[in-house]
């Protein structure tokens, strides 16, 4: 459970309100379980039956926000102040990380030095240069109705996607959009905004098919809820089958007007030259080692970032859903079993 999926959580139950001061009682995993388990005639329930695993993941997922919102944070141990109380009034959400200062840590100079999108993850630097080109067409009004991400394996398409999705689905007007804070910005970053619809391949399997295609047709037709663009985004779209992507070009061809269709892929090839020739192509490509490797630190704390990437390449976005040492550990592991299979010593 990382930073955003509870950001996206919070969205849900509290909407636009966020408390002054939120206190982090911050306990070993183990210790928490302990406590909680030998309660007097208590039983453990179905969050506490989670693994030590989860549960340190939900740890470093509040851990990260603390580190993001340092003014609005406060940790209950001995070396960390406690703050004056303020109102016990809620404010939107948002507003706490206007003005911030007081930080504290490499790690939170770092998160503080990049700018967010929809308030949860650090804007990758290496994706500067789309960014520009998409906020200038849009406020020429020369935007297409139609873009193809091709990125790099876990170079930040999806990512790029959702920011092109916050440049016209904010509420701000389109000099300061993305803002990033309003309502839209962050419905979108939670995969919550009306007039944002994701296709992915479906559960049961590796291909998009021509039915979720005709859904995200028919969706696209629809009014607008806030009167504005209505946005697809559809990812990987390479698993597009053929019928699904004949089914795509009609949609292509004659888009609703003030629609954005925006398609991520790896591997543009594999889709037909009819529905590429329709898109505008933006690359993305691998960041340089020591742009990964920092925006790494500033999403996730200080870790062995460069041992992830040695195994997974130059994917940060991919580096960012792993435990640096485990990778490193698993990577290790393989080469031992290769060493022993080529020296004829592996168990038979």
């Amino acid at each position: 459970m990382d930073a955003a999926l509870i950001d996206a959580l919070a969205l849900a139950v509290h909407g636009d309100l966020q408390p002054d001061c939120t206190l982090l009682l911050d306990l070993p995993v183990s210790v928490g379980l302990a406590r909680a388990r030998t309660r007097p005639g208590a039983s453990a329930d179905r969050f506490e039956a989670e693994t030590v695993g989860f549960f340190e993941k939900v740890r470093a997922g509040y851990l990260a926000l603390a580190r993001r919102e340092p003014q609005r944070f406060r940790s209950s141990m001995p070396q960390r102040p406690w703050p004056r109380s303020s109102s016990a009034s809620l404010r939107p959400r948002g507003a706490a990380t206007a003005g911030a200062a007081g930080v504290s840590s490499p790690e939170e100079a770092a998160m503080r030095a990049l700018p967010l999108a929809g308030g949860a993850t650090p804007v990758p630097p290496w994706t500067a240069a789309q960014r520009v080109t998409l906020t200038a067409a849009f406020r020429a009004g020369r935007l297409p109705h139609a873009l193809l991400i091709h990125e790099a394996p876990g170079a930040g398409g999806e990512w790029l996607a959702t920011w092109a999705a916050q440049l016209v689905l904010c509420r701000q007007n389109s000099a300061q959009a993305p803002c990033g804070a309003c309502t839209a910005c962050r419905r979108v970053w939670a995969q919550q905004h009306p007039d944002l619809t994701w296709l992915r391949t479906a559960e049961d399997s590796q291909q998009i098919r021509i039915e979720q295609v005709r859904d995200l047709a028919a969706d696209l037709a629809l009014t607008s809820h806030a009167g504005g663009y209505k946005v697809g985004i559809v990812t990987p779209a390479e698993a597009l089958n053929r019928f699904a992507a004949n089914a795509l070009l009609k949609t292509l061809e004659e888009p609703p007007s003030r629609t954005l269709l925006v398609l991520v892929t790896t591997q543009p090839s594999r889709l037909p030259p009819t529905v590429l020739s329709r898109c505008q192509r933006l690359r993305v490509g691998a960041p340089a080692r020591a742009e990964g490797v920092a925006w790494l630190t500033a999403l996730r704390g200080s870790g062995d970032w460069n041992a992830a990437l040695d195994v997974l390449g130059e994917a940060p976005m991919l580096a960012a859903r792993a435990e640096p040492l485990e990778l490193a550990q698993t990577a290790a592991d393989a080469r031992g079993t290769l060493d022993a299979l080529a020296s004829g010593s592996a168990d038979r």
